[in-house]
């Protein structure tokens, strides 16, 4: 059987180990292992929300609607939006799938900083879409923008706070950058871990109604498994314009 070649340049994602795999390995009292290789909120989930999936773990059996209007009306309400600019996806990964084969294909090209999210490269690469990085580490906007103007990629990601490093750039220059795009480039900032950096220092905090309100062709990912601790349940969703997100749904 003949499989699509581009696969065959694709590493396989490689999640953290669980707790359970580590213990079988190494013979280690679980008691003793504190897990960070998957960003979980060492917290765990709200009491609230354990008693809550509790109650309602008899409607296991009962298909879910799908349309997911309670979630989207209480999200749209969270961010000032309206329900129209929200997808559901199962975490925020899948909503960066949606957009990525909504975008590429062999003849387009995607630009990503040289170490974030692994999953930004592994979707693009099953289209066969080119992939631009950037030399540095952290997020280098001046070499986006350089890398944004000489190729015109279809599709832009920022992460930020970065995913591994944990760097964070600050809103005035995000939104400066943002300025320079065209609309024909999508740019996806990933803000699964926005919670934690707007804790700290709102200096660093942007928000998917700002962003929308000011651009037509910016995306916001968010997520319930990073400060929320809910990482189990799969529950992430995307914010944009309202054209965007209609294609996101097909």
């Amino acid at each position: 059987m003949q499989f699509n070649k581009v696969l065959d340049s694709i590493k396989s994602y490689e999640a953290g180990k669980p707790i359970e795999l580590v213990v079988r390995e190494y013979g280690i009292d679980p008691k003793q292992i504190v897990k960070l290789a998957s960003n979980e909120n060492p917290n765990g989930a709200s009491p609230k929300v354990v008693k809550r999936i509790a109650d309602l773990a008899a409607n296991a059996s009962i298909y879910p609607d799908d349309s997911y209007y309670e979630l989207k009306e209480a999200l749209a309400a969270q961010n000032g939006v309206k329900s129209e600019n929200i997808v559901i996806g199962s975490g925020s990964d899948q909503v960066l799938e949606f957009a990525v084969h909504a975008l590429l294909n062999e003849n387009e090209s995607v630009l990503m900083n040289k170490v974030t999210f692994a999953m930004y490269e592994i979707y693009a690469k099953a289209t066969g879409a080119t992939i631009l990085k950037t030399d540095s580490i952290h997020h280098d906007l001046a070499q986006f923008t350089a890398l944004y103007q000489a190729h015109k990629p279809k599709l832009i990601f920022i992460c930020t706070p970065n995913n591994p490093t944990g760097e964070a750039l600050l809103r005035d220059d995000l939104l400066a950058f943002l300025d320079g795009i065209a609309p024909e480039t999508l740019v996806i900032i990933d803000g699964a871990y926005m919670e934690y950096a707007a804790a700290k220092d709102k200096t660093y905090e942007v928000t998917a109604r700002e962003l929308i309100e000011r651009y037509t062709n910016v995306l916001y990912t968010g997520t319930f498994s990073k400060a929320y601790g809910l990482g189990g349940m799969r529950v992430g969703y995307g914010v944009g314009r309202a054209d965007v997100i209609s294609v996101l749904h097909k």
